[in-house]
């Protein structure tokens, strides 16, 4: 698996690249995507993830201690 730089990254991470970028599994990467407030745009049948935003809601939820334990070691 290729680790991703955030400044690498596009604008608009695929499901692939947000898991590459945090190193999760596509499992856990699909349950962040589908959380509640987690941050998406529609193209379709498909969830593009503004980089930019998911860096602020990341921060936002590990300020605030309500990162899912499963995401805490990222």
């Amino acid at each position: 698996m290729k680790n991703l730089r955030f400044d690498d990254l596009p604008d608009y991470l695929t499901i692939n690249e947000l898991k590459q970028y945090l190193r999760i599994g596509a499992n856990r990467a699909y349950e962040l995507a589908n959380r509640k407030g987690f941050p998406y745009l529609r193209n379709g049948n498909r969830k593009l993830f503004p980089k930019a935003q998911v860096k602020e809601w990341l921060d936002r939820e590990v300020e605030q201690g309500r990162l899912p334990k499963k995401l805490r070691a990222i």
